[in-house]
């Protein structure tokens, strides 16, 4: 799968394979976080994501002004103009569903910095 298209290839697709290409930026969430690999893992993904969520936005800006575009060319495009409101809101989804991702693991890592304090706190052996 290609990853990174041009606004003009992304614009260009039906608005269902569009949809599904999308998908591919989302990532799976692991459950916990237990180990120092699992931490790194985590680490990572959101990196992956804040670099997917930069791209697909960017994205939604160029859906925004086609559909604009679209509309300006009259009743006679109405299925292009129908069309490329689909793909802006797959675009937006998408975007959408990569900032929960992105909040999820956020906060996941977050509760697990705030457990190993807790442990360190709790402990006698750190005093």
């Amino acid at each position: 799968m290609e990853y990174f298209k041009t606004y003009q290839e992304v614009l260009s697709m039906e608005p269902n394979e569009l949809q599904t290409w999308l998908e591919g930026f989302n990532v799976t969430l692991p459950t916990e976080i237990e180990t120092i690999e699992d931490m790194q893992d985590a680490a990572r993904k959101l990196s992956i994501l804040g670099s997917n969520f930069a791209y697909i936005n960017s994205l939604s800006v160029y859906a925004k002004n086609a559909v604009r575009v679209e509309k300006r060319k009259g009743k006679d495009n109405k299925e292009t103009y129908e069309d490329m409101i689909d793909r802006e809101n797959a675009i937006h989804s998408s975007a959408d569903n990569i900032k929960m991702l992105y909040n999820c693991l956020s906060r996941l890592i977050t509760i697990k910095q705030e457990i190993n304090k807790e442990i360190n706190i709790s402990n006698p052996y750190n005093k």
